[in-house]
């Protein structure tokens, strides 16, 4: 998709218009991107886009391989969340090397070190407008958002509203599905990094409420 790769690049150089201000473009700052990995995943439209939070900053992720994919990355994030993914079915096919599979990243630009990293909400904003562009043009029937940063800028994209930051504990009241808004399917998750401990506070497993999850995803795209 050339148009898709135009805006990719226009981010990824920090020229897309909605860069110009943003403490993460890499003309004011030492930052990494990363991007969808063209060899197991795809563009595809009307696929399941994948969202997560920032350009993960520890040894192995994203910052470092410049690559969004829990196959090639190393970190635990990565493995954590590939374990996860072998649930979910398109088209009662696995995930892996599946061309309907997009992953994506909340804030695009990330660190190279983890110590440096802050989710600072005005960046989410200016890396929403081109986030809109890139769902606009994949079309998605559904979105996982992992994390509640990726939660919130996947509902206000889609409903071309801000809202208040969402919270774990609502996460787990929507049974994790937060329904179809405007045509796209929205499921949510902790982010890898957290879920474990963070489900376990909630009085839930990780791998029960995954495999929750992945049932809804995969009736979608049955």
């Amino acid at each position: 998709m050339d148009k898709l790769k135009e805006m990719l690049d226009s981010a990824r150089s920090g020229d897309h218009p909605a860069c110009s201000s943003c403490l993460r473009n890499p003309k004011k700052n030492n930052t990494s991107f990363a991007i969808n990995c063209d060899e197991h995943y795809g563009t595809e439209k009307n696929g399941l886009i994948i969202m997560a939070r920032d350009p993960g900053a520890s040894v192995g992720g994203s910052s470092h391989t410049g690559i969004l994919c829990p196959i090639h990355n190393s970190d635990i994030s990565a493995k954590r969340l590939l374990s996860n993914l072998s649930l979910i079915k398109i088209a009662n096919r696995s995930i892996y090397f599946h061309r309907s599979i997009y992953f994506l990243n909340t804030i695009l630009h990330g660190f190279f070190n983890e110590n440096s990293k802050a989710n600072n909400n005005t960046e989410r904003k200016h890396c929403r407008v081109v986030l809109s562009e890139i769902i606009a043009c994949l079309q998605p029937r559904g979105i996982l958002a992992l994390g509640l940063e990726a939660l919130q800028s996947t509902i206000e994209i889609l409903q071309e509203s801000e809202i208040q930051k969402p919270t774990l504990k609502q996460m787990v009241q929507k049974s994790f599905s937060y329904g179809e808004i405007s045509g796209v399917n929205v499921f949510a998750m902790p982010h890898p990094a957290y879920s474990l401990v963070n489900l376990r506070k909630q009085g839930l497993n990780e791998t029960d409420v995954w495999q929750d999850v992945a049932k809804m995803i995969n009736r979608v795209f049955r």
